[in-house]
């Protein structure tokens, strides 16, 4: 048995980075009980059906919501003093 599937779910943000254009895409903390790949590929695939410039954005997880609104903090404030531009997404396809 994997000892994470006792968990319910975890809480992740999803981030992604377009340095040619200024800007970072990030959305708000959620909880979730999919796979990563699959939080993951919706992000990308929400940004790339958008028409969104962008690297491969990333869904880190945290063990609570206090620590992923810590996350999601931590990542604006890292990518604004990296001179990016942030934009938040709530993509319609969020995997809640």
């Amino acid at each position: 048995m994997n000892p994470r599937s006792a968990l319910a779910e975890d809480w992740r943000y999803c981030v992604a980075q377009d340095e040619a254009n200024g800007r970072f895409y990030l959305s708000e903390a959620f909880p979730s009980d999919k796979p990563i790949d699959s939080i993951e590929h919706a992000f990308n695939a929400f940004l790339d059906k958008t028409g969104v410039n962008h690297h491969w954005g990333v869904c880190p997880r945290a063990d609570n919501a206090f620590d992923a609104a810590a996350d999601v903090a931590h990542a604006a404030q890292y990518n604004k003093l990296m001179g990016l531009e942030q934009r938040t997404v709530t993509w319609p396809d969020q995997p809640l």
